[in-house]
């Protein structure tokens, strides 16, 4: 199954109450680049027993360079 863009967003969204930055894909290719620079991701959302859908939430505890290091890993690569 092929995606299109449209089901490819990512959302990154701060709790300010929660102190939390939280981060939501469509798109497998940011989940990878998450996993890959050691970021706790979990599978939210499946379909067909394939994951769909991914979720990272960082404390403020992370510190600003993690939460900026989670933003750099999901901008595309080809936009540097």
């Amino acid at each position: 199954m092929s995606d299109i863009t449209a089901q490819q967003e990512t959302i990154l969204q701060y709790d300010n109450e929660e102190r939390v930055l939280h981060a939501c894909t469509a798109d497998k290719l940011v989940a990878e680049r998450w996993r890959r620079a050691k970021f706790p991701v979990t599978i939210l959302g499946t379909v067909g027993g394939v994951a769909r859908t991914w979720a990272v939430d960082l404390g403020w505890d992370a510190g600003r360079a993690r939460w900026e290091r989670l933003w750099a890993e999901t901008i595309p690569p080809h936009w540097d």
